[in-house]
Formats: C-alpha cells, structure tokens, sequence
C-alpha cells in the first residue's frame, strides 16, 4: 500500500513524511489489518516510532500520534531504508506534491509511477 498527502507546501519533508505516515497507519488500521511494515528514508522519523519517546521536536504532535495509533496494531515493524531503495516512494511522492487531496494505492501501481517502478525491477534483476 502507499499512501501520499498532495501539496504540502508549508510543511518539512520530515513533517510530510510523519503526515503521510501517521495517515496510512490510520487507514490500515480502520481497514482491519494487523500487521504494519513500515519503510521510511526518513531515519529522524523511524527513531522517533520506534523508541516510543514523547517527541519535544516541531514534529513531536504527529510522531505521538503515530505511537498511539501503534498501539492499537498486534504487529508493527519500522524499518530505515535509504533513499536508493526507496526511489518509487520518493516518486511517488514528488508526484502528490504537484497534485491536492490524498492518494491511496492498493495492489495495482499507479499508472504514472509505471515507468519507475519497470526501471526498478530492471536494476534489480541486473544485480
């Protein structure tokens, strides 16, 4: 699943990337899912969930958000992962950035993000 907020322009990438988190976590939690895997190239923000720590920073609201709604999920798992293996989620959000509202992605990639994620399987089939 991915799940990216459009056109946040005020906001830090950090700050959008709790933002984007924090919702995705809302929407599988509602859909019924009990499990969470967490992928984020955002090392301050994966720090901060899995320490459990009341956050003081400028993001502090959104991260403990994110911990409580943790807390209703039977399994979670945040991990970092650098931004080279996470290209199609950097895409994919530079595209929500041009666009308002919310995307939700479930099974099938959306058709503008086709050509990364070819390009993706390409590399890691030359590896």
């Amino acid at each position: 699943m991915a799940f990216f907020i459009g056109a946040l322009s005020s906001s830090s990438r950090v700050s959008c990337d709790a933002m984007a988190l924090r919702k995705s976590i809302q929407f599988t939690r509602d859909a019924g899912l009990t499990l969470i895997i967490i992928e984020s190239d955002s090392l301050n923000v994966v720090n901060l969930i899995n320490r459990f720590l009341k956050s003081k920073s400028d993001i502090g609201v959104i991260i403990n958000d994110i911990q409580y709604l943790l807390t209703t999920i039977p399994q979670f798992f945040a991990h970092h992962v650098s931004r080279t293996c996470n290209t199609i989620a950097h895409d994919m959000a530079i595209w929500a950035l041009k666009h308002d509202g919310d995307f939700v992605w479930l099974e099938d990639a959306p058709s503008c993000l086709l050509a990364s994620i070819e390009n993706y399987v390409i590399l890691s089939l030359n590896e």
